[in-house]
């Protein structure tokens, strides 16, 4: 997982694009600064209404508070450094889904984490 995005520039934002999962990327404070084309097509909100804010902001938005509550910890864990995988139950465009979440450190050489990997 270390250097994922900037292991090859290029190959980066095409992969958020291609795989059919929702994978975001939230950065050391928290703030979403990717998502997936499948991510946006889930929420049914276009990104430049997603990137660029704090995921407390967020995710109460997305999938609701009940939702945030349980990925809070979880997230919170993968900022310092913890992988992190847990179930929940979200709101979708096709109704409410049963989701595993991943949270995976993005970890540099130095072990500072700079962000989080989100795979849904």
């Amino acid at each position: 997982m270390d250097n994922f995005l900037k292991a090859d520039p290029c190959l980066a934002p095409d992969l958020f694009e291609i795989v059919p999962a929702l994978m975001a990327y939230i950065d050391s404070s928290g703030v979403y600064r990717r998502m997936s084309y499948a991510y946006e097509q889930w929420c049914g909100l276009p990104r430049q209404r997603c990137l660029n804010r704090h995921y407390s902001d967020l995710l109460p938005e997305l999938f609701g508070v009940p939702y945030f509550q349980q990925a809070d910890p979880h997230l919170r864990r993968a900022l310092n450094g913890e992988p992190s995988r847990f179930d929940a139950e979200a709101p979708s465009s096709a109704g409410v889904r049963h989701i595993r979440v991943t949270y995976s450190p993005d970890i540099d050489p130095s072990r500072t984490v700079r962000g989080v990997l989100a795979l849904i």
